[in-house]
This record gives structure tokens, sequence and C-alpha cells, in this order.
């Protein structure tokens, strides 16, 4: 473990702490938990900050694992932790990734949809094991061995007292139930999901360029084909990539129509 980094986690706790004192004192800690732990809408919206994060990370490969009372994500990220990265994730609405256009997850106030499903996020990496309470408040805890080539771990203990472990646990499987191709489309680092509910099979979505085409094999949805364009735009002096992409069909060679989304 990090001397400097531990020491940061540290620092940082007291100041957190005071923070959520004086919040208390004040009688808004109520309200501000609230509104922050249920910033998005639509159940279980957590599951693709969590990618989004791993994409930011330089992971190729992440595996969720869904059991009675808790959500495990596991990626294989190169970039660990930095006080940047702890910084960011215990605060709010102040990530560093405003500084860099093409990052798509704000370790911020995005990571702080885990809270709609627990109070006490645990994270494991080979840098740095902490926990977070009370929305930001870290403290170091023991590290645990990351199998299978990982080199992150984040558990979810679902541990709210207004959602139940049934509601979370059928909550997160059904957006697994309903996981679309889409997910990977856009994803430049991220090849490979993988999520298993209950000890059940292990399904996954992989992608594969092509020459002309990308592949996408889904062992829930079985296979389909995108075309996919990339370009260079640039908004407020800064650049941006925009990529739009088509439904293919390999054996006749031409595109289909589809249900069009819209990923930001």
């Amino acid at each position: 473990m990090s001397g400097d980094l531990k020491q940061f986690i540290e620092s940082r706790q007291l100041e957190c702490r005071e923070a959520y004192e004086a919040l208390s004192k004040m009688g808004a800690w109520d309200g501000w938990y609230k509104t922050l732990s249920s910033l998005y809408p639509d159940n279980a919206h957590f599951v693709f900050e969590l990618l989004q994060n791993a994409e930011d990370a330089n992971a190729t490969m992440v595996k969720f694992e869904l059991n009675d009372g808790l959500l495990s994500f596991r990626h294989d990220g190169t970039k660990d932790f930095n006080e940047k990265d702890v910084y960011a994730i215990t605060n709010v609405g102040d990530s560093k990734k405003g500084e860099e256009a093409n990052k798509i997850g704000k370790f911020g106030v995005g990571f702080k949809s885990v809270f709609a499903y627990t109070t006490s996020p645990k994270i494991y990496s080979k840098t740095i094991s902490f926990e977070i309470e009370n929305l930001f408040i870290p403290s170091l805890i023991d590290p645990k061995p990351i199998k299978d080539g990982y080199s992150t771990l984040f558990n979810f203990p679902f541990d709210r007292d207004d959602k139940s472990k049934v509601d979370a646990f059928n909550e997160i499987k059904a957006l697994f139930d309903e996981l679309s191709d889409n997910v990977l489309l856009f994803l430049t680092n991220i090849q490979t999901i993988k999520w298993q509910v209950a000890n059940s099979k292990t399904h996954k979505i992989t992608k594969e360029k092509n020459k002309d085409f990308i592949e996408i094999n889904n062992t829930q949805k079985g296979t389909s084909h995108w075309l996919v364009f990339r370009d260079q735009v640039e908004f407020n002096n800064k650049p941006l990539t925009v990529s739009v992409a088509y439904s293919f069909n390999k054996e006749k060679n031409q595109i289909e129509p589809t249900r069009g989304d819209v990923s930001i």
C-alpha cells in the first residue's frame, strides 16, 4: 500500500468527517443525502457508471457478480487509484475528468448513484483498499486478493434501510436481463462484459472488430453486426469524438432499420 496515498486517505477522512458533522449540525444532512443518492431516476443506473469508470481506467474486461445482499464488480484496468481519483470519488461536482473532454465517467457525482443501493461501498485495488461511508467519508480497510487477472474490485452490500435486499437484487437482475448489445458499441477499451446472477451460468457480451464492421456476441441475445463511424469535432475549443452506428446485415450486405438510441 502506498504510504503517501494512505496518508492522503487518512487526511481526507478527517476533512470529510468535519464536513459531515457541519451538515448534520445545520440540519441539512438528510436532504443532502437523499438528493445525491437518488440523482438518477432509472433503477440500477449505477451499473453504467461503473462501466464508464472502468473504460476510463483502460479496462478491457469487466465482470459483475450479483448475489443475495451483494453486487461485486471487477475490471482489469491498468490505471490504478491515485490521490486525484480518491479526491474525486469522495467529492461532489469537482471531477477532474472535466479536463479530459473524451472521458465519459465522472467519479464525483456519477459514483454517488451507488448509494441508492448501499451505504458502504468497498474498493480494493493493487495500490489501496478503502470504503466510503455517508457518501464521501473514506476509511482504509484490509486488502483482499483480486483473482482471474482483474486489478480492481468493488463490493456493494445491499444495506440500505429503505431498499430491501430482495428489491435491490431484482432491480439489478432486470437490468442484466435486458442488457443491450449497444452498451459496447461506443466503448473503445472494454471488449468483454461478463455477469453472473446467483451462481448461475455466466453470461457475457463480447466485441470483435473486423475490417468492415463490429461483431457483438451476446450469450442472451445472439450475434449482431454494426457499422460504426467516428469523427473528431471541436466544442468550446476542445476535441470531442462523435460516433454513429448502423445495424448491419452481414449476409445481405446492407444496413437494416433498428430502434435508435443516443449514448452520451
